[in-house]
């Protein structure tokens, strides 16, 4: 047993963030804001807003470059840019390599589900278009919680419904923003570009 399997010893609950993690959606996103951002003199990297919400993401964005918009416009941009990554992701996804085999074996040994700051819309249609739906008994997105990460909001919803203490829960991350949040929930966490799937099974 290597550290990795240790970590899932007495773990009940497996929450995956979504992109990044079980899909690496992060080109489809940089490409999408890129495009939606093209008329507006902005400089930003998408590293430093990965794993926000899109209206966080945007937000960070715009103050950054100090300027200002209104909220119709900024609802309007969201719009547009979901749509532009939606159509990316349903023509070019692809899972990460080793995830499926590896949530096969994790579903006859625990529950799973996916706490992430995308929208619901956008995480089911990416699930179905790589085919995996079947593994996970919730999906917590944008829409269900007040505060996204790094607010710890969205865990510790995931360990209300499950009835799950923080101790018998796993994190698995990409971003800088979700590591925070799952330290904010007091929930032991794996950076998942430290490891390979097949390392877990």
């Amino acid at each position: 047993m290597n550290k990795f399997q240790d970590l899932l010893k007495d773990k009940k609950l497996l929450i995956f963030d979504f992109d990044g993690t079980i899909a690496d959606t992060s080109s489809f996103h940089d490409q999408a804001f890129k495009e939606v951002l093209l008329n507006y003199p902005v400089d930003f990297s998408y590293k430093d807003i990965a794993g926000l919400s899109s209206f966080d993401a945007f937000k960070t964005i715009f103050k950054k470059n100090n300027i200002s918009i209104s909220n119709q416009s900024l609802a309007s941009l969201i719009d547009e840019k979901q749509e532009i990554a939606r159509s990316l992701i349903s023509k070019f996804l692809k899972p990460e390599e080793g995830l499926y085999q590896f949530l096969k074996y994790a579903d006859n040994h625990f529950q799973i589900c996916i706490v992430s700051s995308g929208s619901n819309l956008s995480i089911t249609n990416a699930l179905e278009k790589i085919k995996l739906s079947q593994f996970f008994d919730e999906i917590i997105s944008a829409e269900d919680v007040k505060n996204a990460k790094p607010s710890p909001e969205g865990f510790c919803k995931a360990l209300d419904i499950f009835g799950i203490s923080p101790d018998q829960a796993l994190i698995f991350e990409d971003s800088a923003s979700g590591f925070q949040a799952a330290e904010a929930a007091n929930i032991d966490y794996l950076d998942v570009n430290s490891f390979i799937w097949s390392d877990l099974y």
